[in-house]
């Protein structure tokens, strides 16, 4: 009874990939809080004596697959790490706008500091990740498996910058920043000035390649009818031979 306690955890397996590789959809700044507003204000303020200049737009990139391999401690101290970032380099001109964006602002002279902010943050760690399962037969027979390997995890930044003339457009540019930052390269300065096409597709931050598809340890199957689960773990039943499945998926 307990080993099935265990297992019973988890959202459909199907249903993480696709969550981690879709972006925050432009309409979530319109659906921003009010102490978003207040932010804007607060940097309008503080930017007002030093206009003419750029507004940028620093977005963490693929933070929720480092949180999967990595867990939410770890992303925390990336996102306080570039905090300290940002104000070690702009003092006051800046407002952290969402989990893990900010939007800030520097003077023409300022601009080669984009290339130093993101040039700090990069960084490569070696892990091991894959997946691992714990499985019950319908006979009760319970099996553990686990299919990892070696990879290297990486952070980036994404960075978009359009130029601002007037302290009135201040919010309607900041909401063209976060309606284009998701589409934009990592770890370069990008001028949205232009409308610009990216081709390329979105990148990861797992550096190698992940071990197989996970399969039911009893059969080999990778059919499974899912059940329930949380971001990093999936809990079904296997189409093939009926054991109950909990994967769990991540740094092993």
């Amino acid at each position: 009874m307990c080993a099935i306690l265990v297992l019973k955890s988890a959202i459909a397996y199907a249903a993480i990939i696709p969550l981690l590789a879709t972006p925050a959809p432009p309409s979530v700044w319109k659906k921003a809080p009010m102490y978003r507003d207040q932010l804007i204000a607060e940097l309008k303020l503080c930017i007002e004596p030093l206009l003419p200049g750029y507004l940028a737009i620093f977005d963490l990139a693929d933070t929720k697959r480092r949180n999967l391999y990595l867990g939410h401690e770890e992303v925390d101290k990336d996102i306080l790490e570039f905090d300290t970032l940002l104000k070690a380099h702009l003092g006051k001109a800046f407002k952290r706008i969402g989990g893990d964006r900010w939007v800030a602002f520097v003077t023409e002279n300022q601009l080669n500091v984009f290339d130093r902010l993101i040039l700090a943050y990069q960084k490569e760690v070696p892990i091991s990740a894959g997946w691992e399962c714990r499985a019950i037969a319908p006979n009760s027979t319970l099996v553990h498996i686990e299919e990892k390997t070696d990879v290297l995890i990486s952070r980036a930044v994404r960075c978009g910058y359009l130029n601002i003339q007037d302290i009135n457009d201040v919010a309607a540019r900041v909401n063209d920043l976060l309606e284009k930052i998701w589409r934009l390269p990592v770890n370069s300065a990008t001028s949205l000035e232009q409308e610009l096409t990216f081709n390329e597709p979105k990148w990861k931050c797992i550096i190698g390649n992940l071990p197989s598809t996970a399969y039911c340890p009893f059969c080999k199957g990778t059919r499974f009818e899912w059940i329930e689960g949380t971001d990093d773990t999936a809990y079904g039943i296997c189409m093939d031979c009926s054991a109950e499945v909990d994967f769990i998926y991540g740094r092993i």
